[in-house]
């Protein structure tokens, strides 16, 4: 099995006045989640993903999807690169999330 180490950006919403919970959102492969606390969110939105990723690794599409959603080397670089966001360890997988 080969393996890769993709980074993806996540975005989150704090709660506002027309939704009580936090808003996790993947902007790149259109996957969003939500949780009570932040935390939630975060681990609602790992599980999502792995959920997502494993259908389609199951599927035998993920390579397609993947570039489909545009993960190429170097958008994967420019993202790291974008001084707007950090890279905290997400302590679940023990893996960076873009948070």
């Amino acid at each position: 099995m080969n393996s890769a180490d993709v980074r993806l950006l996540i975005e989150l919403k704090p709660p506002q006045e027309d939704c009580t919970y936090w808003v996790a959102t993947y902007p790149e492969i259109d996957l969003s989640t939500q949780g009570e606390t932040r935390q939630k969110a975060l681990d609602n939105a790992a599980e999502a993903l792995q959920m997502w990723l494993s259908s389609l690794l199951e599927d035998g599409i993920l390579d397609e999807v993947l570039l489909d959603c545009g993960l190429s080397a170097n958008r994967i670089k420019e993202r790291e690169e974008d001084a707007h966001f950090f890279i905290p360890q997400h302590k679940a997988w023990g893996i960076p999330c873009r948070a």
